[in-house]
């Protein structure tokens, strides 16, 4: 069921994306810092969307890198506290007189 609205809305957004590109095809002079051009509508805004979703992607890029460099500081921490504590269970335990008791 997941699959077939999946598509339906695939097809939805095709549809109204084509429908833009027909309604938006005059073209537009862009003035920028070493010249202008003169591109349809429909393929200026396709151009800023993938603009966007590079830049998006970039930040994100960076975002997921520090969180994995975090995650392996992390792991370590927990290895060397597991090795510590396993360290730990195999000492003697003494009770109040100085005797060594055996672990439990």
């Amino acid at each position: 069921m997941s699959r077939i609205l999946s598509v339906v809305v695939a097809l939805v957004l095709l549809a109204a994306t084509i429908a833009f590109s027909v309604i938006n095809a005059h073209p537009v002079v862009i003035h920028y810092y070493l010249g202008s051009a003169e591109l349809p509508l429909a393929l200026l805004v396709v151009i800023c969307l993938i603009v966007g979703i590079l830049a998006g992607f970039l930040l994100a890029l960076g975002w997921v890198l520090r969180l994995r460099m975090e995650l392996l500081r992390v792991r370590r921490q927990l290895k060397t506290a597991s090795k510590e504590l396993d360290n730990l269970r195999t000492l003697p335990v003494k009770d109040e007189q100085g005797q060594g008791k055996a672990a439990p």
